[in-house]
C-alpha cells in the first residue's frame, strides 16, 4: 500500500509540473498569437504533427527497417497475385492514416492506462517482445503490460499448459493476469500501441498476427504454414474475431492462409473483408460475443 500511494504522489507532482507548464506555454502563445484565431489552431496542429513525428522517429531508430512484401514473398506467389491491385495500396493508405488518428485519439486513455498501471501495479508498465511480422523480419512489438512481472517464470509454466503447436493462447482467468490487464485483454486495449508498428514497421490493422520465433518453429510442422506470412501483419485479423481459444492451430492457419489469398486476389477487394474483420473486432470487444468458426469461413470464402 505504501508503495502505491508512493507512486500515486510521483504521477501527482509529475502533472502538477506538466499542468505548471501548459499553463504558461498558453499564456505566451496568447501573447504571441491571436487566441482561438486560425493561427491558434494551425500552431495546435503542428504540434501534434511534431509529437508524432517525434515519437515515429524515436522507435525507428531503434527497430528493423520497413519490410517489401512484394520481393520478400513474390517467389511464392502467383503471376495473377503479382498485378498491382489498387485496393492493397489503398489499404496501405488507409492503414496509416487511421494509425495517426488512433494515436491522436487514443493518447488521453492510452496516457491514463499508463498512469494506472503505474500507481496499482508498478513499473514495467509495457511489455515489448521481438516478433515476426514475415517469415524473415522480426520487429519490437509494443504492448501494455497486463501480467503479473514474473509470468514467464517456472512458476506458472504458461507454454506447458497453453502452447498449442505454435499458438500460445492464454484464457483470461488464467492467475497471471492483473485486474487492469484483464480489463485491457477484454477491451483490446492491450494492443492499441501497435498502431505505432503500422507506421514504423509496415503492419496492418487487419492481417494474422505477429509471432515469436519459438511459435514460428513450431508451426513449421504444417505444410504451408508460411502462408500465413505472405499478407502485411496485424493488430486483429479472422482469427482473432472467432476466438483464438475456439480453434486448433490447423483451423486458424486455414484461415489466415485463406485471408493471404484474398489479399493477392486480383479479383477481390480486400477492404471489403476488411471491413468485415474490424466490425466484428469492435463487436468482440464490446460485447464479448465471437463469431462462429462456419462463419468466419464465409466471410473469407
Amino acid at each position: 500500500m505504501n508503495s502505491r500511494i508512493l507512486r500515486f504522489g510521483v504521477v501527482v507532482a509529475v502533472a502538477a509540473f506538466l499542468s505548471f507548464g501548459f499553463v504558461n506555454f498558453q499564456y505566451w502563445m496568447s501573447i504571441l498569437i491571436q487566441y482561438h484565431g486560425w493561427t491558434h489552431y494551425l500552431v495546435r496542429f503542428m504540434a501534434v504533427i511534431g509529437v508524432l513525428f517525434s515519437i515515429t522517429l524515436a522507435i525507428r531508430l531503434f527497430s528493423a527497417p520497413i519490410p517489401s512484401y512484394s520481393t520478400i514473398h513474390s517467389s511464392r506467389l502467383s503471376n495473377e497475385s503479382k498485378r498491382f491491385k489498387k485496393s492493397n495500396l489503398a489499404k496501405r493508405l488507409i492503414d496509416v492514416v487511421m494509425a495517426y488518428i488512433g494515436i491522436v485519439i487514443l493518447t488521453p486513455i492510452l496516457i491514463l492506462v499508463s498512469i494506472l498501471i503505474y500507481i496499482f501495479e508498478g513499473l514495467p508498465i509495457f511489455y515489448i517482445s521481438k516478433r515476426y511480422i514475415t517469415k524473415d523480419q522480426a520487429v519490437p512489438i509494443l504492448k501494455f503490460r497486463t501480467m503479473v512481472t514474473d509470468a514467464l517464470s517456472e512458476k506458472y509454466n504458461l507454454d506447458k499448459r497453453f502452447m498449442k503447436d505454435g499458438y500460445l493462447d492464454i484464457p483470461l482467468n488464467c492467475e497471471v493476469y492483473t485486474p487492469i490487464g484483464r480489463f485491457l485483454e477484454k477491451t483490446q486495449l492491450v494492443e492499441s500501441l501497435q498502431l505505432f508498428n503500422i507506421i514504423l514497421h509496415g503492419m496492418s490493422i487487419v492481417g494474422s498476427r505477429p509471432l515469436p520465433l519459438k511459435n514460428i518453429n513450431m508451426l513449421k510442422n504444417f505444410e504451408g504454414w508460411e502462408r500465413r506470412y505472405d499478407s502485411p501483419a496485424g493488430i486483429t485479423g479472422i482469427a482473432q474475431i472467432v476466438g483464438k481459444l475456439n480453434l486448433t492451430p490447423s483451423e486458424r492457419l486455414n484461415l489466415e492462409s485463406t485471408y493471404t489469398r484474398l489479399y493477392h486476389d486480383y479479383k477481390r477487394n480486400i477492404l471489403v473483408f476488411d471491413a468485415l474483420i474490424i466490425y466484428y473486432t469492435i463487436r468482440l470487444a464490446l460485447t464479448g460475443k465471437s463469431i462462429q468458426l462456419k462463419d468466419a469461413k464465409k466471410i473469407v470464402q
